[in-house]
């Protein structure tokens, strides 16, 4: 339990799990992962609170290339407009070229 009510946080306990890694451990395994930096990175997630957190790191990084769909799958997929095809499977295995070069 966060609070006594969805306003008050006096029972919260912080926890390591919780605390952003160092911005060199995530650059360290973009690299390995062959991330080019130099292209522009726009982040997302299912919401956009998760690739907000990335979003912070890429700002520790010094890139300046980068940014998040804040509305994240969520809103993505909810706008009617929508006519963009889905793929099903691993982002790298679909079209490795497009997320790392």
């Amino acid at each position: 339990m966060a609070g006594s009510d969805s306003w008050h946080l006096e029972a919260y306990r912080g926890m390591d799990q919780f605390h952003m890694k160092p911005y060199t451990e995530i650059q360290k395994m973009w690299k390995e992962l062959k991330i080019n930096t130099k292209n522009h990175l726009a982040f997302y997630c299912g919401t956009g609170w998760r690739a907000s957190e990335v979003w912070f790191y890429a700002q520790a990084m010094g890139l300046e290339k980068i940014s998040v769909y804040d509305g994240g799958w969520k809103e993505w997929s909810e706008t009617k407009e929508t006519k963009k095809k889905v793929l099903k499977g691993e982002p790298k295995k679909l079209n490795e070229e497009s997320f790392l070069d």
